[in-house]
């Protein structure tokens, strides 16, 4: 029963408006799904900034790991 309360993270980079950033992926098991992003550089309102096309292509960066 422990095992249904574990949650599945990733971490992969992405480029966004020119800004690498970090993203962590966090998938628990009701398929509930958090996208946090990160800035690797000093931006603000990037966390903001969350489109289907970075949420797509950060889906396929997950696929591959």
């Amino acid at each position: 029963m422990s095992d249904k309360l574990r949650r599945k993270e990733y971490w992969t980079e992405v480029e966004v408006n020119g800004v690498h950033t970090s993203v962590r992926y966090v998938e628990s098991d009701e398929d509930w799904r958090k996208y946090e992003i990160e800035c690797v550089r000093s931006i603000d309102c990037i966390s903001d900034i969350i489109d289907p096309e970075v949420l797509e292509y950060i889906e396929e960066k997950i696929e591959e790991l």
